[in-house]
């Protein structure tokens, strides 16, 4: 029987790997192919050697604080937000970065460091930016009537930051938005919660928003669902997004009922613009510098240090009994200089290219972008890389109906510690505690470095996530303020992870293997009414009624197996049933909801807003399948009066 462990190979991933690297090599060629070399999303991609702190205030033009600015250094998401008192403090890469201010009615300013070690920084107010649309939840307001907390990112503000995420993108750019790695491993799981943790329940659980990508809101669990702890928003290629819109609040979240209580994430992706086709390409390059590692002793100065030590404090018994290692410098397994260190951490390199078409008419257009993401670890044998498809598409067949189509494919392959199967990884992540790390004097062999790499070539660890989302909404315009919105969606999460230990690399000789598959499938449908109109330039009604639906299922299979028959064979298979285990789950869950959002202006100074929805949920208490969320709130926007 043949044996099945060898690596699978996925068609498509290797055809759109061989484009952009011919991509890439063209862009070289003609010469619009741009290297950055950039700090990263990490506060170790700064060495400490060039790390400079510093300090500002951040002033309106009236001269009072400004608290709540974002602070970013320009090209990376290292960002900082100023205190009640407008006051910051950063560190920057070197005196020639470039710090940008956002602030929501504020322009966008930016200043460079220079020679200045405290800056002062006046932001001017923009009233045209009161006028720009910002979607809240089925439908779209313009700021200055906006009832709640809303931030409102466009595609000018999160251009330039090379980011493998959303949430990495986002650090530092939001008031009240805390984003937090664990590990700093490229594509891991990171903390992402607005306005802090609500969980009361399990207070190690970290709340997550409900995430909305071009109107189809995803599922919590489907969010943490990975077989191999990859995170979900690495699943959205940040080259296609169009606008990212925070509700933080109550008032501007209860539209989106019980799923809403940790705030909602309103993504929507670039769209066709018309005209004639139009082919862009952009790249980028950047390095990844190692952390600043410990200095520690190595070679013949761990020799002398140590000799000298027993020298002043050992007892006469020990210094007649010295360890070999110290003593037989001559031997060549003892007289290395092997920085133990250093031996797992690189200098990492991140590449990106994303390529996209887009054009048509006013009855028709569309975009097709496709991505590559690479993305190495500074702890060798880590990594992440993306290939993105996403395809949006406009239909508007007569004056009444429209018809949108979005569809997009992603698949990502996360490299992850592998180490020793003895050693705790999830605790040790280079496999070698401090306390435990062995002399430097020891020799390693090509075998031991692969093997404490995870490179060796019998160890198998593979982790695969692929999502596939196609959405169709149909527009009918009934009257010129009455519009009905119809939404359809379905999302494919599927992920995968094998992994595989041979016998020769452990200490109890222990062969180890474990397969774990899990699926998640969404069915989602929206329907809604949008109704805005004037009455005698005085009065305005603004109305949004609906339904939706949503049903979850989710599946996972799970066998491992350890002391297998032969180092050959990498899946669990032909093992003893006592060194064998495994099981399966399966389950669902399905929610309905009725929701409406009233709001009514008076002169366009004094507004007030009612909005109401009610889920029924499977995953409700028996006897509580019911949940009403109401929410009411008046507004006067004071720079509308004519004092």
């Amino acid at each position: 029987m043949k044996n099945n462990c060898k690596k699978r190979k996925n068609p498509i991933a290797g055809s759109l790997k061989k484009m952009f690297l011919m991509a890439g090599i063209f862009a070289l060629n003609v010469g619009i192919l741009h290297a950055e070399i950039s700090s990263g999303n990490d506060e170790s991609e700064i060495s400490q050697q060039e790390r400079i702190s510093v300090k500002g205030q951040v002033i309106t033009d009236k001269g009072e604080s400004l608290p709540g600015v974002s602070v970013v250094v320009k090209g990376t998401s290292v960002g900082t937000v100023t205190d009640l008192e407008g006051n910051f403090t950063i560190n920057v890469p070197n005196r020639d970065a470039i710090l940008t201010f956002s602030f929501v009615s504020f322009k966008k300013t930016e200043q460079k460091v220079g020679n200045q070690n405290f800056l002062t920084v006046r932001m001017m107010e923009e009233v045209a930016m009161l006028d720009e649309a910002v979607v809240i939840g089925y439908q779209k307001v313009t700021k200055k009537d906006l009832h709640g907390a809303v931030t409102s990112l466009k595609i000018q503000d999160i251009e330039g930051v090379t980011a493998p995420s959303v949430d990495i993108m986002l650090q530092g750019m939001v008031p009240g938005l805390n984003v937090q790695t664990y590990s700093g491993a490229p594509g891991g799981r990171n903390t992402f919660n607005i306005r802090g943790n609500t969980s009361v329940l399990n207070p190690n659980e970290i709340s997550q928003p409900l995430f909305v990508l071009d109107g189809v809101p995803v599922d919590a669990e489907v969010v943490g669902y990975s077989a191999a702890a990859t995170n979900f928003l690495t699943n959205i290629n940040p080259n296609d997004i169009e606008s990212i819109d925070i509700l933080k609040d109550a008032s501007s979240a209860s539209i989106y009922g019980s799923r809403a209580a940790n705030g909602v994430v309103i993504i929507n992706t670039k769209k066709g613009k018309s005209g004639t086709p139009s082919f862009f390409f952009n790249s980028r390059f950047g390095v990844g510098l190692k952390p600043k590692l410990p200095e520690v002793y190595g070679g013949v100065a761990e020799r002398q240090k140590k000799m000298a030590m027993f020298e002043s404090t050992g007892t006469y018994a020990e210094l007649e009994n010295m360890p070999l290692i110290l003593t037989d410098s001559l031997n060549t397994a003892f007289n290395n200089n092997t920085d133990w260190y250093d031996l797992f951490f690189q200098e990492a390199i991140v590449q990106e290219y994303n390529i996209s078409l887009t054009g048509g008419n006013p009855s028709m257009n569309y975009r097709l972008g496709f991505g590559y993401y690479d993305q190495e670890g500074t702890m060798k044998g880590t990594g992440l890389d993306r290939y993105s498809v996403n395809a949006n598409l406009m239909n508007k067949v007569s004056k009444i109906f429209t018809f949108n189509t979005t569809l997009s494919y992603v698949l990502s392959n996360r490299k992850a510690p592998k180490g020793l199967p003895d050693v705790d990884a999830a605790e040790n992540a280079v496999n070698l505690s401090s306390e435990k790390m062995p002399s430097s004097l020891l020799y390693l062999n090509d075998i031991d470095k692969k093997s404490l790499l995870g490179e060796y070539d019998d160890l198998r660890n593979e982790n695969a996530d692929e999502n596939v989302s196609l959405s169709e909404m149909i527009t009918i315009k009934l009257t010129d303020y009455l519009l009905f919105n119809s939404q359809l969606s379905y999302t494919s999460f599927n992920s995968r992870l094998d992994y595989f230990s041979p016998a020769a690399i452990s200490s109890v000789g222990r062969s180890e293997a474990y397969s774990t598959q899990k699926k998640a499938t969404t069915m989602n449908t929206e329907n809604y009414f949008n109704f805005d109109k004037e009455f005698g330039n005085i009065h305005r009604l603004s109305a949004v009624l609906g339904m939706s639906t949503n049903k979850v299922q989710r599946f996972e299979t799970n066998v491992s197996g350890s002391y297998l028959s032969s180092d050959l064979i990498k899946v669990v298979q032909g093992v003893a049933q006592e060194y064998k285990d495994g099981f399966s789950d399966f389950d669902e869950n399905a929610l309905v909801g009725v929701f409406t959002r009233v709001q009514y202006f008076l002169k366009d100074r004094y507004s007030a807003s009612i909005s109401l929805r009610r889920d029924g949920s499977s995953t409700f208490g028996p006897d509580k399948r019911w949940g009403t969320f109401p929410t009411a709130s008046l507004f006067w926007t004071a720079s509308e009066e004519p004092f």
